[in-house]
């Protein structure tokens, strides 16, 4: 193709392999359509220019559809969006700072998809998002997010400030002395100037406001069902530079953009993130897990996340409702010092395992926030923990040392009873070991860690794992600051034989942990190997 093309009207280029060095340019605006309509086309090496916002710069479907080596400068909804498309590709494109670019390539309803080798210099949307497809492609690409700065100086505690910026930005954030700080409210003056009302400040500080461009750089969207991100290189961004998640729910055919709306069956699943290496997006984590299924993220390099006032994102990995997921070997650099943990474990059921993941100037893993109880999740495995076993080994000290039934005191721990003898040792029905604990009908203990002990548990996760017969209760009790005391789980224990179980909870601030063990009127219940450790990971 031959440089100074002009395209007055959207054009159909079905079939066609459009090649060159030569520049495309729209004269009019193709605002509800495609500048190119390609169907099993290539398109390779030229430029494509659109001065006047452009909904969709290339459409392309059919079978093998490619772009490859194009350079888009201008304003586009999407640079090319793939609809039912088999094995379509995009690589070694760039997309040069200064263009409008909602987000970039979409893949849609399409088979084996990839985005390999591309350049995204800034996007304002999402950079590349898979949604409803198979066997999906994000390898070796180089995004680089916008990120406007501006220095001020506090006057007051609250302090509204006009913040100007190059273009339009998606996200705020704000920090004093290099400490980020809660923002109270944004009001968009015009397209590139906004009121930013910053909280928490001290007059005489040095405050500095941040606008970002863009939001998720690489994104597998409800429906993907086997993907996969390595090699890729992020800087900068409003939201993670990685998310496996789902915002569509599938009503019959009808495929609807509720978040609220969503179940099981729209979860992207079957993926593997990592390697990759990820930067700066301040506004959120830099990989984020939700709703998603049997994902593995390994191997990644993550630094300078989440550092808004949000204490559930400041971190590397952020794990939300997941099942089926791994995530392990990934490493986090806090370069500022205000991150809580390289990985937020959120848990969801006992189909996720975590495995070791390192912080460096920050934990290994987040502790979670006690404000909120989506925070204090049960039910996962930890692949790579320290033990200590402290409380285990005086319960095992407890059953040899001639105690037989009722009260108890240790160093670590106390057993205080309600009603009869509460709790009785068992030396003939027992699994694995000669003592056991036997219940007493209608009764029940606690088992209350002293509050010289109370240091150890905090910040660190808590099992509790035991071989239970017959029918009773057991129940983790986790008191935090402010906190009326209930159940953080229960096991319903009515097993004819001898059958294991186990929990793992994660503990932040902690005022008191105690475990209630008992059975109700008519009911025994024997427990061997009752463990309660703590766990680092």
């Amino acid at each position: 193709m031959p440089d100074g093309i002009f395209v007055i009207d959207p054009v159909d280029i079905s079939g066609v392999h459009l090649a060159g060095t030569g520049t495309l340019r729209s004269t009019k605006a193709a605002e509800e359509q495609a500048l190119l309509t390609a169907i099993g086309s290539k398109i390779s090496g030229i430029t494509i220019d659109a001065p006047t916002y452009c909904l969709y710069g290339v459409k392309a479907g059919g079978a093998n559809p490619q772009i490859d080596g194009v350079t888009f400068t201008g304003a586009y909804g999407h640079c090319g969006l793939f609809d039912d498309a088999d094995y379509p590709l995009v690589t070694r494109c760039v997309l040069p700072e200064g263009g409008e670019h909602t987000t970039p390539f979409v893949f849609q309803n399409c088979r084996h998809p990839a985005a390999i080798g591309n350049t995204i210099e800034e996007h304002t949307g999402f950079g590349i998002q898979f949604r409803w497809s198979t066997d999906c492609m994000a390898n070796n690409n180089q995004i680089r997010q916008r990120v406007y700065t501006k220095e001020f100086v506090a006057t007051a505690a609250t302090q509204t400030f006009r913040f100007t910026t190059g273009r339009s930005v998606m996200r705020f954030a704000a920090s004093a002395n290099g400490v980020f700080k809660e923002i109270g409210g944004t009001v968009k003056i015009v397209a590139t100037e906004f009121d930013v009302e910053v909280l928490g400040l001290i007059p005489g500080q040095s405050v500095i406001i941040y606008g970002f461009v863009g939001l998720e750089s690489i994104q597998f969207n409800s429906g993907c069902d086997g993907f996969i991100a390595a090699g890729n290189i992020i800087t900068g961004g409003g939201d993670s530079g990685i998310v496996v998640g789902a915002d569509y729910h599938l009503d019959g055919e009808v495929r609807v953009l509720e978040s609220g709306d969503v179940i099981q069956s729209d979860w992207p699943r079957n993926g593997t993130i990592g390697p990759n290496k990820i930067r700066g997006p301040i506004h959120a984590s830099g990989i984020a897990l939700n709703q998603a299924a049997n994902v593995i993220v390994s191997g990644n390099i993550i630094s300078d996340a989440g550092y808004i006032n949000d204490p559930a994102y400041r971190c590397g990995i952020s794990c939300g409702e997941i099942t089926g997921c791994h995530v392990d070997g990934n490493v986090y650099e806090d370069l500022n010092g205000q991150a809580s943990g390289a990985v937020r474990y959120q848990g969801g059921d006992v189909s996720n395992s975590f495995g070791y993941n390192k912080g460096l100037g920050c934990s290994n893993f987040q502790p979670f926030a006690d404000t909120s109880p989506n925070l204090r999740r049960t039910g996962f495995t930890l692949t790579a923990a320290i033990r200590n076993n402290l409380i285990t080994r005086q319960l095992e000290t407890m059953m040899s040392s001639g105690w037989t039934s009722g009260a108890y005191t240790s160093t670590d721990f106390a057993l205080s009873i309600s009603g009869g003898t509460g709790l009785e040792l068992e030396t003939v029905d027992t699994f694995g070991t000669t003592s056991g604990l036997r219940t007493s009908t209608g009764e029940f203990v606690d088992l209350s860690i002293a509050p010289r002990s109370l240091p150890q548990f905090q910040d660190r996760f808590v099992k509790v794992s035991f071989y239970s017969k017959g029918q009773g209760y057991v129940e983790l009790f986790y008191d935090f600051p402010g906190d009326d005391p209930e159940p953080r789980y229960t096991f319903n224990i009515n097993d004819a034989d001898h059958t294991y179980h186990e929990v793992v909870m994660a503990v932040g601030a902690i005022d008191g942990l105690l475990l209630r063990i008992g059975s109700g009127p008519g009911d025994e219940m024997v427990l061997s190997l009752l463990a309660l450790d703590t766990l680092t990971v």
